[in-house]
């Protein structure tokens, strides 16, 4: 879809190591989710590494190297072409009356106004 992806990894922080926890839960959730890129950080010296301007009040981060951003804009606007491209009919300034879900064929069917 050529939609335009920022690589800037992600930190969850927690601020007391009573809460560590929770980064493992995190981090056990995340592998089974397959990210590979995942990892727990403790250290104020390697955290700031990633990022400068951390508080020092952090005990520890879950880091996820492979998070991505994006503009919702961007995003919303190639989803739209490609639909579009695809065949999907629009109908702007439309109320939606119903909407049908045939699941022999796998395709919705929306009433308009």
């Amino acid at each position: 879809l050529d939609i335009p992806l920022k690589n800037t990894g992600s930190l969850v922080n927690v601020m007391d190591k009573s809460n560590a926890g929770i980064l493992e839960n995190l981090q056990e959730n995340g592998k089974k989710n397959g990210i590979s890129d995942i990892k727990i950080i403790t250290g104020t010296r390697d955290l700031r590494k990633i990022e400068p301007h951390l508080s020092g009040k952090v005990h520890a981060s879950l880091y996820a190297g492979d998070t991505c951003i994006t503009s919702p804009y961007e995003a919303a606007f190639a989803l739209y072409e490609n639909a579009k491209k695809n065949g999907a009919v629009f109908y702007f300034d439309s109320e939606v009356i119903s909407i049908w879900y045939d699941g022999r064929s796998k395709i919705f069917y929306i009433f308009t106004t």
